[in-house]
Parts: C-alpha cells; sequence; structure tokens
C-alpha cells in the first residue's frame, strides 16, 4: 500500500508542530476518532480512506442541521476542546458522539488550517496558507492512514509472527484516547500487557510538544497499569513494520512465560 507523503518543506511542517497541539487541533472533539474510523471497515488505497472521511463529515454535517441553532453552534466550535472542556464534558453522548464518531469535510479542515496558520505567523514562523491546508490533511488524514493502517498493522504482523503464541486486539477509539493503548496483549483470555506502536521520533525527539505527549501519555498508561494490572509497552516501528527496539520482544516473550 502507497503512504501518504507531505509535500510541505520539513522546516516548515515542524513549525506547525507545537501549534498543533497547543490548539488542540488533533482532539477526538475537532476532527473525530479518527483510529476507530479508519478501523471501522478496510480500505483498499489511501484514496478509499479519503474519501470515506470526507464523506463521513458530509454526514455529520446533516446530522447537524437537523439540531437547534445552539446545538449547532456547540458542535462546529472545534475550540472548546481548548476554551471550554467543561461545556464538552456536560453534553449528551448523543450529541458529543456527532462529533467523536464522525470525519470531517474539505471545508471542515480548511477552517481549521487558517485558524493554525494564524498562529504559525503569530510566533513568526514561515508559512503559506495553502501549506497550512496541505499541514492540516496531511495531519488528519495522512499521518493517520500511514500511523494505522501501515505503521501500526504491519508492526502487529511482525509482533505477530514473532510471538505466535500470543493475541494482539486492536482497542477502539475512546480506550486508546483515555489510555493511550494501540492494542492489547492476551495468552488465551489472560489480558498481558497494553501496547503502543509508536515512530523512533516520538520516543527520541526533544521538541517540547513530544516531550508534552509523552507525558500525557505515561499518565493515561499509569490509568491503565491501575484498571487493568498490566504494563504498558512501547513498540517502535517503522512504516514497514519493522520493530526498531528489538529488546521490546525479549520483553514482551518473557512476560508471556511468566
Amino acid at each position: 500500500m502507497d503512504e501518504f507523503v507531505n509535500p510541505v518543506p520539513a522546516d516548515r511542517f515542524r513549525a506547525t508542530n507545537g501549534p498543533w497541539n497547543e490548539l488542540r487541533l488533533n482532539a477526538p472533539w475537532s476532527v473525530g476518532y479518527v483510529t476507530s474510523l479508519i478501523e471501522s471497515r478496510t480500505f483498499a488505497a489511501k484514496e478509499e480512506w479519503t474519501h470515506f472521511y470526507y464523506e463521513s463529515g458530509a454526514e455529520r454535517l446533516n446530522l447537524l442541521a437537523r439540531l437547534t441553532e445552539d446545538d449547532r453552534t456547540t458542535l462546529t466550535d472545534f475550540r472548546l476542546a481548548v476554551t471550554n472542556l467543561a461545556r464538552i464534558e456536560r453534553l449528551p453522548w448523543a450529541l458529543k458522539n456527532l462529533n467523536f464518531n464522525f470525519g470531517r469535510t474539505r471545508d471542515e479542515l480548511a477552517e481549521k488550517s487558517r485558524v493554525l496558520h494564524e498562529r504559525v505567523r503569530q510566533l513568526n514562523a514561515e508559512l503559506s496558507p495553502e501549506e497550512a491546508v496541505t499541514c492540516v490533511r496531511f495531519r488528519v488524514v495522512g499521518e493517520t492512514w500511514n500511523g494505522v493502517v501501515l505503521r501500526e498493522r504491519n508492526a502487529v504482523t511482525v509482533l505477530r509472527s514473532l510471538l505466535p503464541g500470543l493475541r494482539f486486539e486492536k482497542t477502539a477509539g475512546d480506550f486508546d484516547h483515555y489510555y493511550a493503548v494501540d492494542y492489547q496483549m492476551f495468552i488465551g483470555k489472560s489480558l498481558l500487557a497494553g501496547i503502543q506502536i509508536k515512530p523512533r521520533s516520538y520516543l527520541e525527539s526533544k521538541a517540547p510538544y513530544l516531550l508534552k505527549a509523552r507525558r500525557a501519555n505515561a499518565a493515561k498508561n499509569e490509568a491503565y497499569r491501575r484498571n487493568f494490572g498490566c504494563p504498558v509497552f512501547d513498540v517502535v516501528a517503522q512504516t514497514s513494520g519493522e520493530i526498531m527496539n528489538g529488546a521490546v520482544i525479549d520483553q514482551l516473550r518473557a512476560l508471556a512465560s511468566g
């Protein structure tokens, strides 16, 4: 399968990292549980996934059109994840579901790109409006495909081949968001561990936004350990699925052997 390639120069794309996370443009409230959406069916090509995500966004807008003006205003305010998280938490699930479990349209992503562009420019970094659009689409649609369909699935295929006595099950999007666990590892019916599958840059980079993300995920992993009594392991993998931290295989094998 082909991967998405980001045409924006690397230095300009990096300039969007901090603002992207600061503004929480990647929050499920803003873009949906993209992992659940991409796992909801099998896509033969990245173009099929792209079409599905945008069509899911159009379906969401049709459903929003039936709501009261106040509810529509709330659900289309993607900045609430930063400005009023308590407001989101108080909403009934039937309303939150319309943001969490649907995609977004091209126009909606373009709106986020304008907010991203404005913030990047405030930080005196170089980024054109067109590049901002590309960055948003790549992060939401492209990185989800590259990370989930290519990196995660390929890595799990490798894990299953190296650890044939174990079972790896994909978690749901809300579960992943709460615990930062991509897969759960079982032997028979017994849960042994949670698994995070990440690129090398996630663990090695000293960028402030990634340091913050790692701290947040560590807290989520600790909640997983408390609630399920199992550790969480980081599996570093290339897009091809090749495991870069081979020692984790020995750790998982030792855990399974008791």
